[in-house]
């Protein structure tokens, strides 16, 4: 660059000169000078008037345009470390690429040569193409014309925080004199814009404070609240007694329109509501028993975690068949645990979507584990206050002990059970480890809950101890029927998996060794056929045409059964995968299919999923391939969706064709399962059993929603993935 061209298309750096007397009248010189000094005078006067910054540049852009011309002025903060540059302000004509608030990068610009050099700019350029040449970035200037540039920079305690432009589409509109001007200009504007700045950080800064103190204050109302609901649950033994002070102080940590506490039995998987508060629900009341099999309350039991489901009813009951909500929209569950055993369930329910987050599953959580001792106590103590008045007739073997094991009392079932009890004492099997049992109820209380085997027999033990007397009692429960069915059935699910594996392994290999007898048949009746076609009578060509045609549905049905055995037997493992990638390679596969059915095939965003990227393209084909099959009078439309429903994505594959009798909605999912004759559409019966079984191998859930005539929806559940 040129200190001072003498010609245009080049840049003026310049320090400011002194203006040489004219050879004007001295009285005219004085008087505009006077003036002038007046309007700096006024725009010093306008700074100062307002807190509000815009405010301030409006009025400093008015007092400037008297005394420097421009079509527009802009007031620029950089930051020559990040090498970017936010627009302040802009007056006059409008640049939305470059509009106030927007950042850009530093580089290629006249803002970085001013500021980056400390001095005023004054850029005459001859055309666009010199322009280019400078400074690559300004096409928004040059399809405006405003290619003429008075720059200076704003300096505040002698750092550059910004800059100061002056534009005109007039190529006389700027000279030397212009560039002393706008510094003088800058000058007065530079300290309004530092302490614009310093007032914004000022600004964050507070805000920052006020939410870590909101932070504290939450924080510390949380943990009072906490600690009200630890005194309320151990004000009493009696745990009906606390269940309402416990549910208003829970209100206040989370809001929810029913809450319940459900204790579980585990040998039926059901449910018992012990308290319910708020909305009521049919079947949900206090004393009533329900099943947790596909509920979300099987989830949070059985991997002892916290649940949070939520969405629309469609959403809820796609993902919960057998859920009832109750016209709830969002549901938390967290599993109460005593001595890692979940022994039930706290639920907390609202009528709006999306109405809890993680910090409420976390609070829940805690509450949970706060509550769950007491209750487990609660139940102990009520059934230590049931048992313990009868003893003698309890129909269970129930013994008393002393602390090291001699036996102080058995009840007539227990001497009927374990005749030499009393005398082996704690070498009787019945009391094995016993030792170390009552160390620990006598160190922390409750009670020991443990499966022990005497002989052939498999007792469930529960052990408790008893302060008052310094004793230990033991209840044990036959549970040998129980034991022995889990057992049988344990083996006939191994038999099962078994005999499914060697049935998957048969039919791969027995379609494999299919093809190639097939493939002799069928080539040896194609060379008959165009050896002979026509040379014999219509019937022994219309017999041909039958053997080639079996032999080519035939050889359809045992690809088609390979397919189905490779799916359990040859997936790859699951891994986080795009589903998009899946969607793509299916539809490459039908596009002839596509274009010669005149389909038309829509999507959403389609997520990332842990799976089987080749098992997913396959299962996508076969759905987008029965839409097109199956369609009506109207062109093939298909659109498949995918929405979020807690750790799954529930992926839907829609048609417009013929439609599906809802009567048949589970049998089109078999093996070899038609509706319609081989005349009316093509196909084996196997393409959905394949996606059944894809789905299945992804622990998902495979359904269609469809009436006759109006088109089906196949709907399937797949993890989200495990990133």
């Amino acid at each position: 660059m040129q200190e001072r061209p003498s010609r245009p298309g080049h840049i003026d750096d310049v320090a400011p000169l002194k203006r040489q007397s004219s050879s004007r009248d001295a009285i005219v010189e004085a008087r505009r000078v006077a003036a002038e000094y007046a309007i700096f005078a006024e725009i010093g006067r306008v700074i100062s008037s307002s807190p509000d910054i815009q405010e301030v540049y409006e009025g400093f852009a008015a007092q400037v345009r008297n005394v420097m011309p421009f079509e527009r002025l802009v007031i620029n903060s950089v930051d020559l470390e990040a090498g970017t540059v936010t627009t302040l302000y802009q007056s006059g004509a409008n640049i939305p690429e470059w509009a106030p608030g927007m950042v850009r990068a530093l580089a290629n610009s006249p803002t970085e040569w001013v500021a980056k050099n400390a001095r005023g700019l004054l850029f005459t350029p001859d055309s666009p193409q010199s322009i280019e040449e400078i400074f690559s970035n300004q096409s928004p200037i040059m399809v405006r014309g405003l290619n003429w540039l008075v720059a200076v920079p704003l300096i505040s305690r002698n750092e550059v925080i910004g800059t100061l432009h002056f534009r005109s589409s007039d190529p006389d509109a700027y000279s030397e004199s212009c560039l002393e001007l706008a510094e003088r200009i800058a000058s007065q504007i530079a300290g309004a814009v530092a302490n614009s700045q310093l007032y914004a950080k000022q600004m964050d800064t507070q805000a920052t404070l006020e939410e870590i103190v909101r932070f504290e204050q939450r924080l510390v109302q949380e943990q009072t609240l906490f600690a009200e609901i630890g005194r309320i649950i151990s004000s009493s033994m009696d745990i009906d007694d606390v269940y309402e002070d416990f549910a208003s102080q829970v209100q206040k940590l989370i809001t929810f329109d029913r809450i319940s506490l459900a204790i579980l039995n585990q040998e039926d998987d059901t449910l018992v509501n012990a308290y319910v508060s708020g909305v009521e629900a049919e079947g949900r009341r206090v004393g009533e028993r329900f099943s947790i099999i596909d509920t979300p309350a099987e989830d949070a039991v059985y991997t002892a975690n916290t649940i949070l489901v939520q969405g629309s009813a469609d959403v809820l009951r796609a993902r919960y068949p057998s859920m009832v909500f109750h016209n709830m929209r969002s549901v938390v569950m967290a599993p109460l645990i005593f001595k890692n055993e979940v022994i039930g369930l706290l639920n907390v329910r609202a009528l709006t979507e999306n109405a809890y987050g993680q910090r409420d599953i976390d609070m829940l959580t805690q509450v949970a584990r706060q509550i769950a001792p007491a209750i487990a106590n609660s139940q102990l103590y009520a059934q230590q206050s049931r048992l313990a008045t009868f003893p003698m007739h309890n129909p269970n073997p129930v013994g008393e002990a002393n602390l090291d094991g001699t036996i102080a009392y058995c009840n007539p079932i227990a001497r009927q059970r374990f005749p030499n009890l009393p005398d082996l004492g704690p070498r009787h099997p019945i009391m094995a480890e016993i030792d170390t049992i009552v160390d620990d109820l006598t160190t922390s209380g409750g009670f020991h809950s443990r499966e022990i085997d005497v002989g052939d027999e498999t007792y469930q033990q529960r052990i408790v101890y008893i302060p008052a007397i310094d004793q230990i009692r033991i209840y044990s429960n036959d549970i040998t029927p129980r034991k022995r069915a889990q057992e049988k059935l344990a083996r006939q699910a191994d038999e099962l998996a078994r005999s499914n594996a060697e049935l998957q392994e048969f039919a791969y290999v027995a379609s494999h060794d299919l093809q190639e007898p097939l493939r002799v048949i069928s080539g040896f009746v194609q060379l008959l056929s165009d050896r002979y076609g026509g040379e014999l009578d219509e019937t022994a060509d219309e017999f041909i045409g039958y053997v080639v045609d079996g032999t080519e549905r035939m050889k359809i049905l045992i690809n088609d059964l390979l397919e189905y055995s490779r799916v359990g037997t040859r997936g790859r493992p699951l891994e986080p995968v795009e589903s998009s990638s899946a969607l793509e390679h299916a539809l490459s596969n039908l596009q002839v299919t596509i274009k010669e059915s005149r389909a038309r095939v829509t999507h959403e965003r389609m997520p990332r999923v842990q799976g089987d990227i080749n098992q997913l393209s396959q299962l996508f084909q076969n759905l987008i391939s029965n839409g097109i099959k199956f369609h009506g009078e109207k062109h093939p439309e298909i659109h498949i969706s995918s929405v979020q429903v807690g750790e799954s994505w529930v992926m839907s594959v829609s048609d417009n064709g013929i439609g599906i009798d809802p009567q048949h909605n589970d049998r089109i999912f078999g093996m070899f399962k038609r509706l319609h004759g081989r005349g009316e559409y093509p196909g084996t019966g196997i393409g959905l059993a394949i996606c059944s079984k894809i789905v299945e191998r992804h622990t998902g859930k495979l359904w269609v929603e469809s009436e006759l005539g109006n088109g089906a929806t196949f709907s399937f559940t797949l993890p989200v993935a495990e990133d």
